[in-house]
């Protein structure tokens, strides 16, 4: 319910303007979970996330630059800029509470990464509409 409410408020604002920035939200929200995949140890040996495998450092490096250049050239870089850093300080703060409660990373928890980086991203750009 939390993070419903707070797209629709940032929805509201953004859709009174160009759309692009949603698209650009879109791309870069999708970066945060090839980050924890990576980053994190599966917790479980076994689900959808043990059966997809880890991401390589090749694979997660170009993730992060093509969503960065997406949102870059629909938003502007600094907006793109601001919305990664925000969107890092998410990913950061759940990818450690994801290793220090269930040791790892599990399906649940890279849907919740792109959930919550959405959310933020949606934040940053009604901010600075």
């Amino acid at each position: 319910i939390v993070t419903g409410l707070a797209r629709w408020s940032a929805l509201v604002l953004i859709l009174a303007g160009p759309v692009w920035g949603l698209i650009a939200v879109a791309a870069l929200s999708r970066v945060p979970m090839a980050v924890i995949m990576a980053a994190l140890p599966n917790a479980r040996g076994k689900g959808l996330a043990q059966s997809v495998g880890r991401p390589d450092r090749d694979a997660v490096a170009a993730a992060v630059v093509l969503g960065f250049v997406v949102a870059a050239l629909l938003s502007g870089v600094t907006t793109a800029l601001m919305m990664v850093a925000v969107m890092a300080l998410v990913t950061m703060a759940l990818g450690m509470t994801a290793q220090a409660r269930i040791g790892g990373q599990t399906g649940d928890v890279l849907g919740a990464s792109q959930q919550l980086a959405e959310v933020a991203g949606l934040t940053v750009l009604a901010a600075l509409m």
